[in-house]
């Protein structure tokens, strides 16, 4: 058997087994037989391999803007050696930078790790007080050597370790005496055990802090019996406890804590060898921070109260003491920075905090006084609180997210909460701000709506390059300044704002050598987009063009994803371009061969959909409708062979039904298939898409577009169907105003000879009491509303009809008195009113060119009408929010 084959063997039955050999961490007394050495079991369940890549606690929060990249090693299987390999990564403080020539392999040094800048978290550069980066280039093979030395050696000692013997079955060790038994372990073992928990504690994996646990409990029976080389310590609890911060377990915050309660029980029985310190309670608090994201600040807290409140009562007992006690002792559990950082991190990411902003400065503040208070070697590091550049960030991230949370007492309260901070760091000598802390103020600059928030934003930017032109290396501009310039300009309304800022970004990736990257170019690509720009479309193909060559070149960092792909079929969907289903398919082509040649994304169903909605953008009705049912029925296709490509959504089936409503007769009934399906779907509950609002409205819209004569009934019937489905349970139908009108727009256009009119006539009544009768809350007539029954009513009732003239009358008072007369009211009320009626309700003869300026302001005052060129959404809330 090949060596490398065993060792992986071994590894494996160690996971197996081990956990069931040394179950408990409690650490035993030296005095104890290897029965109550192995105690209770405990069991910790191995959690599948995380293929996702996780990003650094403290990496750049403008994920909408722009984020750092991971290199990651990717593993499919555990059952192998080689998978084992490739899914221990390396360790955290290891900086692999990719150059033309291979790899930099940089190690971070100066400060204790413990309380250096938390920058050494961040992907731009070091922090001011002088941590030192140091490169070495290593090609890629030789990194590849490093890493393969490196795994073997960790392997080959955790089987020495935790040998078979040992964890296979206890019973085979020898047993001197009832309470002694022999020790396994040589010095020298012992030795490289502590190495191996600190080698696999770095390691970010969901496995590793097993391993590291196991080797934990190995040493804890050992001292318990009586191996004189071990020594369980506060440092080797510390080393688990990084183990399970740098996993991505889902259980590692849990676990974390629960070993740290194990930790302050020992501590409080005596135990003073194991006493948690500041550096335990941080990786507890970081572990939460990681996985729990915008949920962790409750934990984070209470984590940081617990950690408060053992200090003050360390404190309390230093005083009462007459001995000299040691300093260290008292204030090696005292929050340091990162305790304050990992709290205000835990604060500015909170989701459900409406007054962040204050508490963020109110830690801040804490940090100030604690700091000036505070009296420490100034080569002790350990126990540093003054705040830093990233705590001052922090801050200013937590105002920016109370703005969010739409906690501005004052229209610009928290715009002038973050200048103040701003200032505060400017004002600081010891500190000097960064890249972020520009960006932070650049993005509130963007959010405000004040006049001049375009020169303030101006006045930024100056400050920063300024910055950094005078030797403040930690403020040089990057992608996320530049992506954040564009969203600017694209968002000021300037005529040439998108010029000025294409201007502005080419200036920067050229001053700062600032690479283009996939997130800046769909930034470009939506931004023209959405300013309405009648050359979107060729700029979109144009920027593709020469993503998908760099990409294909090797420039991996501008690989065309799926946001690009959508992106640029949106674009085209929009130009009005006849021909915009047969770009959208020369697009969705391209993405399939770059897929297949160069590993680019696969064409997802959101990538279909928008090729689905540029064909229903085309005039080509028939073929639109063939291409739609066409790339459906391909997205159903690749779901059935694989299982893991995504299947077709309900907006993919709403997509399809919007291309259906043009139709004609056929497209209205094949809209009332998909209907029926998605109703299945949800009768049946065996998927979850089903018919939503959309859906619903789509199909009554395809039959009163429809030639059917039954189409009003048809109609009727759909919005029915609508309310029972919502009064049933499904949220996703719950009615607005649209459906109403589409059904009294299927009235409207019935055949006015014959029993269909009569038919009509009582369904628009029926509609009417609907809407009367308030069956859904909020759901009220509009000005659409309005003119839709003065059309039926000008097409079913005859002129002689002693009804037509109070109806008419009825229904523009009513009209009026809610607001609601707008530009299709007006224009119906010529067709159903008489030349009398017209003339005593708008005061004018029909022949007098009326507006709807020209009415009264309360008549007009709730109408809400969409221009032919529909305002399209800012920029801004769809990048930077």
């Amino acid at each position: 058997m090949r060596a490398s084959t065993r060792l992986s063997l071994l590894l494996l039955a160690a996971l197996q087994l081990g956990l069931e050999a040394f179950p408990s961490l409690v650490l035993p007394t030296r005095q104890g037989t290897l029965s109550s050495i192995i105690g209770k079991e405990h069991h910790l369940a191995e959690k599948p391999h995380n293929r996702s890549t996780k990003k650094s606690l403290f990496s750049k929060n403008f994920s909408q803007l722009g984020q750092p990249g991971d290199i990651t090693a990717d593993s499919s299987s555990s059952s192998s050696s080689a998978s084992i390999k490739n899914h221990w990564r390396k360790p955290k403080l290891q900086v692999l930078q990719v150059t033309r020539n291979g790899f930099q392999d940089s190690t971070i040094s100066g400060r204790n790790d413990e309380t250096s800048s938390m920058l050494q978290y961040q992907s731009n550069g070091s922090s001011h007080d002088e941590n030192r980066i140091t490169f070495k280039t290593l090609t890629l093979q030789e990194y590849e050597e490093k890493e393969k030395q490196e795994m073997e050696w960790m392997i080959e000692t955790t089987s020495k370790v935790l040998g078979l013997d040992v964890l296979g079955d206890p019973s085979r060790l020898q047993v001197v005496s009832n309470t002694t038994a022999a020790t396994l372990m040589s010095k020298d073992l012992t030795r490289r055990a502590y190495k191996l928990m600190r080698a696999w504690a770095k390691r970010d994996s969901d496995q590793a802090p097993h391993v590291v646990e196991l080797i934990m409990k190995r040493l804890i029976s050992e001292f318990a019996m009586g191996n004189p080389n071990v020594y369980i310590t506060t440092k080797t609890y510390n080393l688990l406890l990084d183990a399970w911060s740098n996993s991505s377990d889902k259980g590692a915050p849990e676990r974390s804590e629960t070993i740290l309660g194990e930790m302050e029980n020992q501590c409080d029985n005596g135990n003073g060898k194991v006493r948690p310190n500041a550096r335990s309670y941080n990786h507890v608090m970081s572990c939460y921070a990681n996985h729990w994201k915008g949920r962790c600040h409750s934990k984070v807290r209470d984590i940081f109260d617990r950690m408060m409140n053992r200090n003050h009562q360390a404190e309390e007992a230093h005083e009462g003491d007459d001995d000299d006690t040691d300093s260290t002792t008292i204030s090696d559990v005292q929050p340091n920075r990162k305790s304050y950082n990992l709290l205000l991190y835990a604060i500015a990411c909170s989701n459900s905090l409406a007054d962040a902003g204050e508490q963020a400065e109110a830690v801040l503040r804490m940090m100030q006084r604690q700091h000036a208070a505070s009296v420490y070697d100034e080569e002790n590091t350990l126990m540093m609180v003054g705040p830093d550049v990233h705590s001052y960030n922090l801050v200013l991230r937590a105002w920016s997210k109370t703005r969010r949370q739409g906690r501005d007492d004052t229209e610009h309260y928290w715009k002038q909460k973050m200048q103040q901070i701003f200032q505060e760091l400017l004002d600081d000598k010891d500190i000097l701000p960064n890249t972020d802390t520009f960006n932070h103020m650049l993005a509130a600059h963007l959010k405000s709506a004040t006049p001049n928030s375009l020169q303030q934003f101006d006045a930024t930017l100056k400050q920063m390059e300024e910055s950094y032109a005078a030797g403040n290396d930690l403020a040089k501009p990057d992608r996320v300044t530049v992506n954040t310039v564009v969203v600017a300009y694209a968002k000021s309304g300037l005529k040439h704002g998108l010029d000025r800022a294409l201007v502005i970004s080419d200036r920067m990736e050229t001053q700062y050598n600032i690479q283009p990257d996939t997130f800046g170019n769909n930034i470009l690509i939506d931004c023209w987009n959405k300013c309405g720009r009648t050359d979107a479309a060729e700029f979109a193909i144009s920027t593709l063009d020469k993503m998908e060559r760099n990409y294909r070149d090797g420039q991996l960092e501008q690989k065309p994803d799926t946001v690009t792909f959508c992106t640029v079929i949106d674009c085209i969907a929009k130009s009005g371009d006849d021909e915009s289903g047969e770009k959208a398919d020369m697009v969705l082509e391209r993405m399939r061969d770059l897929h297949k040649t160069c590993g680019g994304d696969p064409a997802n169903n959101s990538v279909y959909n928008s090729a689905i909605n540029a064909w229903a953008a085309s005039d080509k009705s028939r073929q639109a409708m063939n291409r739609a049912l066409e790339l459906l029925a391909e997205m159903e296709k690749m779901h059935s062979v694989d299982e893991f490509v995504p299947a077709p959504t309900t907006v993919s089936y709403n997509s399809v039904m919007k291309v259906l409503g043009r139709g004609g007769n056929k497209g209205a009934r094949l809209c009332a298939e998909i209907l029926a399906k998605l109703e299945q779907n949800e009768l049946e509950e065996t998927s979850d898409v089903i018919a939503d609002a959309f859906t619903y409205t789509a199909c009554i819209t395809a039959f009163a577009r429809s030639d059917l004569r039954d189409k009003a009934e048809r109609a009727y019937m759909v919005l029915q169907r609508m309310l029972a489905a919502y009064e049933a349970g499904n949220q996703r139908a719950r009615p607005n105003i649209r459906p109403f009108n589409s059904a009294l727009n299927a009235c409207a256009h019935v055949d006015p000879e014959g029993e269909q009119a009569c038919n009509a006539f009582v369904i628009m009544v029926a509609i009417l009491n609907l809407l009367s009768l308030k069956k859904v809350k909020g759901v009220e007539p509009n000005h659409t509303t309005y003119g839709m029954v003065l059309r039926a009513v000008s097409i079913l009732l005859p002129h002689k009809d002693s009804r037509r003239k109070d109806l008419v009358e009825r229904v523009f008072r009513k009209a009026s008195k809610e607001g609601q007369v707008g530009h299709l009211v007006l224009n119906q009320m010529k067709f159903a009113a008489s030349s009398e009626v017209y003339q005593s309700l708008l005061g004018c003869d029909k022949n007098h060119k009326l507006s709807v300026k020209d009415l009264p302001a309360s008549w007009t005052a709730n109408v809400h009408e969409e221009s032919k060129t529909r305002q399209r959404k800012n920029p801004i809330d769809d990048n930077t929010s």
